[in-house]
């Protein structure tokens, strides 16, 4: 005959709690335990999460503690445990676990400090992550030379076009969110961007530069990191590792597991606290070697960065596409050219070809705004 259970507690909570219990093949007096001493073994963060989730409530404690056999005195303490065995045997599995876990004091904080420790090497190894791609944005920006040659050409550009328009004194520097307005100004035939032109120009002298995206590939990855919530989340890990040391140095008797834990989290996050000190001082330097507003988020300026590097990746193809364009129709013409020429019966005559081509519209504009950028080369700005 199969064996009934006393049931104490809710029957859809025992059977929800039954169902979660399944799973752990240890008694349930080896698992409260491990939980006394905040070693969750190789339990994971559901689980610890569901066991949290089963400590009993007040009335459900009451209702256990009720049914329970009252504490014998000293010498009848044999008898009165196996007495007390007997009855949590008769329970169903979510009262046994429950029965269990009203030894334990403070279970609700230990287990919480359990779910900490298994979070804890995801969420370091996240911000390691970050914190090494910031380095490594902030290097390669710092350190690009086609990115600095680039902002040369830009510059120079720009001072030339204002120089021929007559507005003012030339500047010396240049910023990323004026880089950004290059591809909405037009130069001179109203068609073409600026942006395209100074393609053109560096594509004629420095055909280098044109590869500066290959330079910045790290920081088009970094614009999604934010420096504060580095910080924050660092300190937040420290909050959490206080409260853990206060729990062990108060209910954990010699050199625990948890201890041996803390200690060694403890050095991990100094020393991400440590790195993130340098990006902001390294971040900080980078402002002020582009020239631009100290206050600049991080974010921002690598956002800002990207959408140069995509329009200028974007003008860069469409100069491509018109350059092929103007050759393919320069061939079409010789062609047409050289099959005139054999007609003995038909006068030679060559049909002229409009040309449409933005780039030829430019020539003459060019030549002249080349000659003054080449003549004005050694003449370089702080960028």
């Amino acid at each position: 005959k199969k064996k009934e259970t006393i049931q104490l507690i809710d029957s859809r909570r025992q059977m929800n709690g039954s169902i979660l219990l399944t799973k752990y093949k240890q008694d349930y007096k080896t698992l409260a335990q491990k939980i006394d001493t905040m070693d969750p073994g190789d339990m994971c963060e559901t689980e610890l999460h569901a066991l949290r989730q089963l400590l009993p409530s007040k009335d459900e404690a009451l209702a256990i503690r009720s049914y329970l056999p009252p504490p014998a005195a000293a010498d009848d303490d044999d008898e009165s445990s196996s007495e007390k065995e007997d009855a949590i045997s008769k329970l169903g599995l979510c009262e046994k676990y429950m029965a269990s876990m009203l030894a334990v004091d403070n279970a609700a904080l230990k287990l919480k400090c359990m779910i900490y420790r298994v979070q804890f090497g995801g969420l370091v190894q996240s911000l390691e992550e970050d914190i090494g791609s910031l380095q490594e944005a902030l290097s390669c920006v710092r350190n690009s030379d086609r990115l600095t040659r680039l902002l040369l050409f830009a510059l120079k550009l720009g001072n030339t076009l204002n120089a021929m328009g007559g507005r003012g004194k030339d500047v010396v520097a240049i910023t990323l969110d004026s880089l950004l307005k290059l591809h909405e100004a037009k130069a001179f035939d109203k068609k073409t961007s600026v942006l395209q032109y100074l393609v053109t120009i560096i594509d004629k002298n420095d055909k280098d530069i044109l590869n500066v995206s290959t330079d910045l590939l790290p920081a088009l990855k970094a614009e999604r990191i934010m420096l504060e919530l580095l910080t924050k989340s660092i300190a937040d890990l420290q909050e959490g590792l206080d409260s853990i040391q206060n729990m062990t140095d108060e209910h954990c008797k010699g050199n625990t597991p948890m201890k041996s834990f803390v200690s060694s989290a403890d050095t991990r996050l100094r020393s991400l606290s440590c790195d993130v000190q340098k990006c902001k001082q390294a971040y900080a330097d980078l402002l002020t070697y582009f020239g631009e507003n100290p206050k600049m988020p991080l974010n921002e300026f690598f956002s800002t960065l990207a959408r140069f590097i995509a329009m200028f990746e974007s003008a860069r193809a469409e100069v491509r596409r018109l350059q092929e364009a103007k050759a393919r129709k320069e061939r079409r013409n010789k062609a047409a050219a050289a099959a005139a020429a054999k007609g003995s019966s038909i006068s030679k005559r060559t049909i002229p070809v409009q040309d449409d081509d933005p780039t030829t519209r430019l020539a003459s504009g060019r030549s002249a705004v080349l000659h003054e950028i080449l003549q004005r080369g050694g003449s370089t700005g702080k960028v």
